[in-house]
């Protein structure tokens, strides 16, 4: 039973992804207060390109997902990360037209340039798709939505910026405050201090050849962001010969937790260790 409301996603979506061809990319989770649940939304790639919709149940060894639905992604359009909002809304970083063959290479050396290749796209139940106003970015990868739903954050990789815009856009020929991370911002995360952490590729384009060489070592940082200022700090720089290429950062309990692409682990860091 796919139930019903914005978190059943799209009505013609009906089956599941086969779990054979589900290849999953960006995640976010958002507690809810029914039954205990706590809603899971997974940029999909794979048979479809969808926003792939569960709930977590349960907790330790008897937690599970329970597969609610799906959103999929307009024409063409190709997801990366995404944040979700207790009112249902998928939102979304539209990466790229294409992540494979020449068609994929040409728009990854479009992003390097900084020139656009994407924007951030929203869903809501009974509207649809729309395109957010002025957030056009060479390559926009990690999505944040703050606490009050209605200001968004998002990385532009191919710029080495983070922009701040409002969730419903800006007014034609506004553009988004940013912030500087200084190399190529990948995911965000919220910290309990309410800061932002990006997780941000160093040594310039290091990181494609890893496309090729595994395991990858390509060296990164952990950018902390203020929201209100744009201000950043850099809690942490490796040369990523312990784990390499992290995209991201999630704080816990006086530990952070990295999650890397191209590579076979993951990173723990207690500062006080």
């Amino acid at each position: 039973d796919v139930g019903t409301g914005p978190w059943a996603g799209d009505p013609s979506c009906t089956t599941p992804p086969p779990a054979d061809r589900f290849s999953p990319h960006g995640i976010a989770s958002a507690q809810t207060t029914v039954r205990g649940l706590v809603h899971v939304a997974v940029v999909g790639h794979g048979v479809r390109e969808a926003v792939e919709l569960f709930d977590l149940v349960g907790t330790g060894n008897a937690a599970r997902l329970t597969w609610r639905g799906c959103v999929p992604l307009p024409p063409d359009d190709v997801g990366n990360d995404l944040a979700i909002t207790l009112a249902g809304e998928s939102v979304v970083s539209n990466y790229q037209p294409t992540m494979s063959g020449l068609r994929g290479a040409y728009y990854m050396v479009r992003s390097g340039l900084g020139w656009p290749t994407g924007d951030v796209i929203v869903w809501r139940a009974g509207e649809g798709w729309h395109h957010v106003p002025g957030t056009s970015a060479a390559a926009a990868n990690g999505i944040a939505v703050a606490p009050d739903g209605k200001t968004l954050f998002y990385a532009e990789t191919g710029t080495g910026r983070v922009a701040r815009v409002p969730l419903a856009g800006l007014p034609a020929g506004a553009s988004p405050a940013f912030a500087t991370t200084g190399d190529h911002p990948d995911n965000l995360s919220w910290t309990s201090r309410k800061t932002l952490l990006a997780g941000v590729h160093a040594g310039g384009m290091g990181p494609l050849a890893c496309l090729v060489a595994r395991p990858c070592r390509s060296a990164w940082s952990i950018v902390e962001i203020d929201p209100p200022t744009l201000g950043t700090s850099v809690l942490l720089h490796h040369d990523g010969e312990l784990v390499g290429a992290v995209a991201s950062a999630a704080e816990l309990d006086g530990r952070f937790y990295f999650g890397a692409v191209f590579d076979d682990r993951i990173g723990v860091w207690r500062p006080t260790e």
